[in-house]
């Protein structure tokens, strides 16, 4: 549209090129779902394996530039706040179902890591489930929200008054 009023190199015009493609296939879309709260940790993963797919099958160094970018982000997707899923409708049942077997085990209590570290042959298989663990319980702890409906089958949840109050809380939290 303004491409008359500028004269462009080549280089320039697919340097253009490059960042509208990214943009408009990869980061665009992202950014219109990072509100949504509860969809953040699986939205991060999608992103992550977004970043990894556009290096493989589009640009390989804007791919491996923006995966290894994101990667230095990934504090906030955590142990902890992967629970954040749990309060999702766009998680299914069966994946719910999958973060609560993760949540049991041992009760030894360690230090969550400050930040995931994710390899690049990791990011295809990359699901909620690897992430989450006993730590993940913490999360309950730490924003004082009942975590009992977790006792229940996730298919149960929009009727148990815990669960609710626990989504309206956080709804109700400036992110």
């Amino acid at each position: 549209m303004f491409q008359h009023q500028f004269q462009l190199t080549i280089k320039e015009k697919k340097l253009i090129h490059t960042m509208a493609l990214f943009v408009a296939l990869v980061y665009g879309p992202m950014w219109f779902k990072a509100p949504e709260v509860f969809e953040a940790p699986s939205n991060d993963i999608s992103f992550l394996k977004q970043l990894h797919y556009y290096g493989e099958k589009i640009d390989e160094s804007v791919g491996m530039a923006a995966t290894k970018a994101f990667q230095r982000h990934l504090w906030y997707l955590s142990e902890e706040s992967v629970a954040l899923a749990l309060l999702s409708d766009s998680v299914s049942y069966a994946e719910k179902r999958e973060i609560l077997e993760s949540l049991k085990g041992k009760n030894v209590k360690k230090e969550c890591p400050k930040k995931l570290k994710v390899t690049e042959e990791e990011i295809p298989s990359l699901e909620l489930k690897n992430i989450a663990s006993t730590n993940t319980n913490c999360f309950f702890q730490t924003t004082l929200l009942d975590s009992g409906f977790v006792s229940i089958d996730p298919s149960q949840w929009n009727d148990d008054p815990q669960f609710l109050q626990s989504r309206e809380i956080l709804q109700s939290c400036r992110w």
